[in-house]
C-alpha cells in the first residue's frame, strides 16, 4: 500500500559501496519540500585531491615548457651560428677561381654547400622545437579542460550525495534486506537501494496482485471488498481503478506472473492506513468474524529498551584504508564520559604507509637541497657565460674598427659579420640564461609541489593514526553492534570503513520499541497501560503505549511476517536498566478491544 504523491528515498550513487548514511532524518520526522532528508556525506577529499592534481599538472606543464624553451633557444643559437658560417663560406666561395688555387677553390665551394645543408638542418631543428612548444601548450590546454570537466563532475557528484524532499510529509525508514536492520544514521547500504520514503498526507492506494489466470474475471470499475489484516472483522468497499496492461513478476517470494491492480482506499471512520499494511481483496463480501470469544486475556510481544539520544561510532576515514582490527576495547555497558576512550583500532598498513611517506619526504627534502646547490652553481655559470659573450661581442666590435684599407676586403667583411654576430650571440645568450633560470625555478616549484603533496599525505596519515583511538563524543553507555559475520564486535574483530562499530546511548532518556504482529494490531489502543517484564528475574514495570510506527514492516530479513513498531514509555524508569536490554511487553486484552480501534495520527 502506498500514499499518493509520496517520494521514495534512494541511496545516492557512490564510487564506494557499501556507503554509510551520514545523515538521515529520524523516522517520524516532518520535512518540507527542499529539506535535506538523507545524505551519504560529501567526497570533499576527492575535490581537494583533484585541485592538488591540477596545481601539480600546471607546475609540471610550466616545467615542460621551460625545458622546451631552452631547447628552442639553443636551436636558435645553433641556427645563428650556421647562418654566420654560411655568410663566411659565401665570402670565401665568391673569390674568383683564377686568383686562388684549384684546391682552395674546391674547398670553399664544398664548405659553402656544407654550410647550406647545416643551415637547413638547423632551421628544421628550430621549427621542430617551436612545434613541440605549441603542441605541449595545446596538450596542456586539453589537460586543463579535462581537469575542469572532472572537477565539475566531482562537484556535481558531491551535490548529489544528498537527497532532498520533493514533497511535504513525514519520513519513514525502510528495511535493510542486506543487514537485517532498519536504515538509519550510521547504517551502511548500497547505492540505489530504497532507504525509505517521505509519506504525504494524501490518500492511499492499494497495490494488489492478481494471478494471470484470474485476469479475465477482473475489469476496471469493478466493485471489490477489502479486509485489512490489522483490523479483523472490518470490511471496506472500493472499486478497481486500474489494471496493468501486461503481466509481470509479482511480490518477492511469489512464483508465477501477476497483473498489478490499483485500488483506491476510501477514508474510514476509526481506521487508519499505513504503508506496508496487508489487505485481502475479494470480489464478494467476506463473512463476518467474531474473534472476541476466542481472545486470550493478554498479548505478549517482544521489545527492546532504546535511547532517544544515540550516537553512532564508526572508524575514521583514512585514504585507501578499507579495514581495521579492533585492539583495546572497553566492556559493553560501560558508562563513559565525553572524551573517554571507547576502543583502539589497529592497521599495520597505515603504519607502513606512514614510514614510507616519511622516507619519501626526507628524500625529497634532500633532493631539494641538492637542487638548490646545483641551481646556485648554474646561476654563477650563467653569469660567466653572459660575461664571456659580452667580452666576445666587444672584442669583435673593436676588430671591426680597423681601417678598411689596411686589411683584405674579404677579411674586413668577415670582421663586420663577427661584429653583428657577437651582438646577436650576446642577446641569445642572455635569452638562454633567462630561459634556463625559468627552467630551474620550474624544477624547484615542481619539487616543492611534490613535497607539499607528500607532507599533506603524511599529515593525513598522522591524523588518521590519532583518530584510530576513538573516544566518546558524548556521555553514554557503550553498545557494540553486530559485525558482518553476525557476531558482536569484540577485541580482534575485523571492521570496515563506514561500518558502525558501536553506539553511545543516553540512559536518562530511554523508551521501549516493541513489534506487534499485524493481525493483533487492531486489538490494542494508544495510551493503554501495559506491563513490562524486565530481564534478570521476575521484575516488572509499568509503561504506556505512546504511538505506533508509521509503517508495517517485515520482522527481519529472515522472517517475512508483517509487524508494526510500538513506542512505549515507562511511567517510572526502573533502576539499573540499560539501553539494549530485551524485555517482554504484556498487553491486557478485553472483549471491548475488538471494537476499539487504535487512535493514531499516523497517515
Amino acid at each position: 500500500m502506498d500514499s499518493l504523491n509520496s517520494q521514495s528515498l534512494f541511496i545516492p550513487v557512490s564510487d564506494i559501496n557499501p556507503v554509510t548514511l551520514k545523515f538521515f532524518v529520524p523516522e517520524g520526522g516532518k520535512v518540507k519540500k527542499g529539506d535535506v532528508v538523507l545524505s551519504i556525506g560529501t567526497s570533499g577529499n576527492n575535490t581537494q585531491e583533484m585541485q592538488t592534481r591540477q596545481e601539480q599538472q600546471q607546475v609540471k606543464m610550466a616545467l615542460e615548457l621551460a625545458k622546451l624553451e631552452v631547447v628552442a633557444i639553443e636551436a636558435e643559437r645553433a641556427l645563428h651560428t650556421a647562418q654566420i658560417a654560411l655568410a663566411k663560406a659565401r665570402l670565401d666561395a665568391s673569390l674568383p677561381q683564377g686568383q686562388i688555387s684549384a684546391l682552395d677553390y674546391d674547398k670553399y665551394q664544398t664548405d659553402k654547400e656544407k654550410a647550406l645543408k647545416e643551415l637547413e638542418i638547423r632551421k628544421t631543428a628550430v621549427e621542430i622545437a617551436r612545434k613541440n612548444i605549441a603542441k605541449t601548450k595545446t596538450d596542456g590546454e586539453l589537460e586543463a579542460r579535462k581537469n575542469q570537466l572532472q572537477m565539475a563532475y566531482l562537484l556535481k557528484e558531491n551535490a548529489n550525495t544528498s537527497v532532498h524532499a520533493e514533497v511535504d510529509g513525514v519520513v519513514i525508514h525502510a528495511f535493510n534486506q542486506w543487514r537485517g536492520e532498519r536504515y538509519d544514521e550510521g547504517v551502511p547500504g548500497f547505492s540505489g537501494h530504497r532507504a525509505g520514503q517521505v509519506m504525504t498526507d494524501g490518500a492511499f492506494e492499494l497495490i494488489a496482485w492478481a494471478l494471470e489466470a484470474d485476469r479475465l474475471s477482473l475489469k476496471e470499475g469493478m466493485p471489490v471488498y477489502l479486509t485489512p489484516d490489522a483490523y479483523p472483522g472490518k470490511t471496506i468497499s472500493s472499486t478497481i481503478k486500474r489494471i496493468s496492461p501486461a503481466p509481470e513478476a509479482g511480490p518477492s517470494g511469489e512464483k508465477g506472473r501477476f497483473f498489478k491492480v490499483t485500488i483506491p482506499l476510501p477514508p474510514q471512520a476509526g481506521l487508519t492506513y499505513a504503508p506496508g499494511m496487508s489487505i485481502r481483496v475479494s470480489t464478494a463480501p467476506a463473512p463476518a468474524r467474531h474473534l472476541s470469544q476466542s481472545l486470550p486475556d493478554n498479548l505478549t510481544i517482544d521489545g527492546e529498551v532504546l535511547s532517544r539520544n544515540y550516537r553512532s561510532i564508526i572508524p575514521p576515514s583514512i585514504r585507501y584504508i578499507w579495514n581495521y582490527t579492533v585492539g583495546q576495547i572497553v566492556p559493553e555497558g560501560t558508562h563513559l564520559k565525553a572524551g573517554e576512550q571507547v576502543l583502539q583500532l589497529q592497521s599495520t598498513e597505515v603504519q607502513e604507509r606512514l614510514v614510507t611517506s616519511r622516507n619519501l619526504l626526507n628524500e625529497k627534502n634532500k633532493a631539494l637541497e641538492k637542487l638548490l646547490l646545483e641551481q646556485k652553481e648554474a646561476e654563477r655559470l650563467g653569469e660567466i657565460q653572459i660575461a664571456e659573450a659580452r667580452a666576445a661581442a666587444e672584442k669583435a666590435a673593436r676588430k671591426a674598427t680597423m681601417p678598411k684599407e689596411l686589411i683584405r676586403r674579404i677579411d674586413y667583411d668577415k670582421l663586420v659579420i663577427d661584429k653583428e654576430a657577437g651582438q646577436a650571440q650576446l642577446e641569445l645568450q642572455q635569452k638562454l640564461v633567462a630561459a634556463q633560470s625559468a627552467q630551474r625555478n620550474a624544477e624547484k616549484r615542481f619539487l616543492q609541489t611534490e613535497m607539499q603533496m607528500e607532507q599533506k599525505n603524511l599529515n593525513d596519515l598522522q591524523a588518521g593514526i590519532k583518530a584510530l583511538t576513538i573516544t566518546a563524543p558524548t556521555a553514554g553507555i557503550v553498545q557494540y553492534r553486530m559485525s558482518y559475520d553476525d557476531e558482536k564486535i569484540k577485541k580482534g574483530s575485523k571492521v570496515w570503513m563506514g561500518q558502525t562499530i558501536a553506539g553511545l546511548a543516553d540512559p536518562d532518556n530511554m523508551y521501549i520499541k516493541a513489534k506487534v504482529p499485524e493481525a493483533q494490531y487492531g486489538l490494542i489502543s494508544m495510551g493503554q497501560t501495559v506491563t513490562v517484564k524486565l530481564p534478570g528475574g521476575n521484575q516488572t514495570a509499568q509503561a504506556k503505549i505512546l504511538r505506533p510506527g508509521l509503517a508495517f514492516q517485515s520482522r527481519s530479513h529472515t522472517d517475512n511476517s508483517i509487524v508494526r513498531d510500538l513506542e512505549l514509555e515507562f511511567t517510572q524508569r526502573p533502576a539499573n536498566l540499560k539501553p539494549g536490554s530485551a524485555v517482554q511487553v504484556i498487553i491486557p486484552l478485553t472483549k471491548a478491544a475488538t471494537s476499539a480501534q487504535p487512535k493514531s495520527t499516523a497517515k
